[in-house]
Formats: structure tokens, C-alpha cells, sequence
């Protein structure tokens, strides 16, 4: 994992998988609570689907924590596609990611 430096640093003996496990398993749990949308973004999405525009996300978060970031915010119902990391087998930079999401896009046309 790429912040494994930051945890050696500390100089403590870590156990990666389980502190990465137990980030998600906080981020998950609440993941919109210390969030906050940009100024204009729900006007912006709106006013983009009213001119005819078809969106999709390709993110390297979690689904499920996607899922519950654009719900709480209200914002899920203007995607037609979101690709999480964890639901295809390589991430962004790869894109491969951004290419599931627009083949998956496509298929609802």
C-alpha cells in the first residue's frame, strides 16, 4: 500500500491490512459526515441532465461508501452508473475502470 511509509514512520511495528481495514471500517460507517458538497453542485448536475447529459462516476472508493456519500447528499439519483474500485479488478489510472463505466453506460442507452 502507497501510505504504508507514513504508518513506518511513526516507528511502530503496524499490521496493514488491519489498519486499512479499520479506516474503512470507520470512513464506512459515516462516510458524508465531515463531508460537504461544493457550492452550485447539485444545480450544476440538474442543469446538466436537463440539457440531455448522461452521467456515470469511476472511483477507486468502496461502492458502498460512494453509494452512501451521493445519498446523503442527495445526489446519487443524477448517475446512472458508479464503478467502484472494489467492484472491478483494476483501478484508475487503468482505464480499464473508466472504460466498465462507459461500456456500462452505453448498455443503458
Amino acid at each position: 500500500m502507497r501510505w504504508s511509509g507514513a504508518l513506518r514512520a511513526t516507528g511502530e511495528v503496524v499490521d496493514l491490512e488491519n489498519a486499512h481495514q479499520r479506516f474503512l471500517d470507520f470512513y464506512e460507517a459515516a462516510p458524508a459526515r465531515l463531508s460537504r458538497l461544493y457550492p452550485d453542485v447539485a444545480t450544476t448536475l440538474r442543469s446538466l441532465i436537463g440539457s440531455g447529459a448522461r452521467l456515470a462516476i469511476c472511483t477507486n472508493k468502496q461502492q458502498a461508501a460512494t453509494l452512501a456519500v451521493l445519498d446523503g447528499f442527495n445526489i446519487a439519483k443524477y448517475f446512472e452508473v458508479i464503478v467502484g474500485g472494489d467492484v472491478v479488478p483494476f483501478r484508475k489510472p487503468d482505464p480499464r475502470h473508466l472504460l466498465t463505466a462507459l461500456e456500462q453506460l452505453r448498455r443503458i442507452a
